[in-house]
């Protein structure tokens, strides 16, 4: 009866051992996996931001051509 015992409570330390291993291994991974998504979302932003930018430089590239050649077709009008 004493060696049933104590080989139920070396299962339960064993037991409460592998828990907390698991919680620390799942809490572990949990930090890693937010400081990925939090990378992820650092790098996303600059890649939209570098193409909003990119966009807008090509925008105003386009005005200025439309403008020019608006202005060349009113000058061509008149004369």
């Amino acid at each position: 009866m004493v060696q049933s015992t104590q080989l139920i409570n070396e299962g339960k330390k064993k037991s409460e051992r592998l828990v907390a291993e698991t919680k620390e291994k799942v809490d572990s991974l949990l930090d890693e996996a937010e400081r990925i998504l939090v990378e992820a979302k650092d790098k996303a932003g600059t890649v939209a931001t570098a193409g909003k930018e990119k966009i807008e430089k090509e925008s105003e590239r386009l005005k200025s051509a439309l403008k020019a050649g608006m202005d060349a077709y009113k000058a061509e009008k008149e004369a």
